[in-house]
């Protein structure tokens, strides 16, 4: 059987310096949730393509414990889990005019509304495993000169776990 040796003199790059572009969308469903009465209700959603020139950039990080040596430099290393993978996305709607422009918004504003993990399709983060993400963040920048331009911001995090449902005992 072969040894695995990682050359330790070279970097090991994952994810480049610039960000990835690509087609970003979030398949629409639904889910059960309650209103404001109580009662349970389905909720729908629709598909939402973001437009092409949306960036993404993806970050990971390790937990480790570390334990300094006794009487000398250093510390043990325990790795105890690798993280979520945190995930911005970045982009300017570009549109004809100015309810088209805010229109648009409105519709990422109301799949931020969606209060569960969203299915993404994006061939980058499919390469990675990440197939469903949990909206953390919208936000709209500062208005640029151009009128019917609107930018925003969308941070979320990797939910790859499975759903656990409830049992009816």
């Amino acid at each position: 059987m072969g040894e695995f040796k990682v050359n330790t003199n070279q970097p090991i790059n994952l994810i480049n310096s610039s960000a990835v572009k690509g087609v970003i969308t979030f398949k629409g469903g639904s889910y059960k949730a309650r209103n404001a009465n109580g009662d349970i209700e389905n909720v729908s959603f629709p598909t939402l393509q973001l437009p092409e020139a949306s960036t993404l950039a993806i970050e990971v990080q390790k937990s480790i414990i570390e334990t300094p040596l006794n009487g000398g430099r250093g510390s043990f290393k325990e790795i105890v889990q690798i993280g979520e993978y945190e995930i911005t996305i970045v982009g300017t709607l570009l549109a004809q005019n100015y309810e088209q422009a805010n229109a648009e918004i409105q519709r990422i504003n109301d799949l931020f509304k969606v209060n569960r993990s969203l299915n993404i399709i994006n061939d980058y983060l499919q390469s990675l495993g990440i197939t469903q993400v949990v909206l953390r963040t919208f936000s709209l920048p500062e208005l640029q000169a151009g009128e019917y331009q609107r930018s925003y911001q969308i941070t979320c995090v990797s939910d790859n776990n499975p759903e656990i449902q409830s049992l009816n005992l």
